[in-house]
């Protein structure tokens, strides 16, 4: 039997992903991130001028990096 495919927006994790998936990728509760790329937002969106990636997923590929560094 075929399975559906489903396709995700890949632009926000914090849309795609459920709570245990966030958890067990970046070790944080969805409201620690949403509360982390609020406070980075202003600094991230001014250092991204060219609009390649959102603040929030600016966030996410730090932490991604951070996590495959230690």
């Amino acid at each position: 039997m075929r399975q559906e495919r489903i396709f995700r927006d890949r632009q926000n994790l914090l849309v795609t992903l459920s709570d245990a998936e966030l958890y067990s990728a970046f070790c944080l509760h969805r409201q620690e991130l949403l509360s982390l790329c609020d406070d980075m937002a202003d600094e991230l969106s001014l250092a991204n001028r060219h609009g390649v990636a959102s603040p929030i997923m600016q966030v996410f590929y730090i932490l991604m990096f951070s996590v495959f560094m230690f």
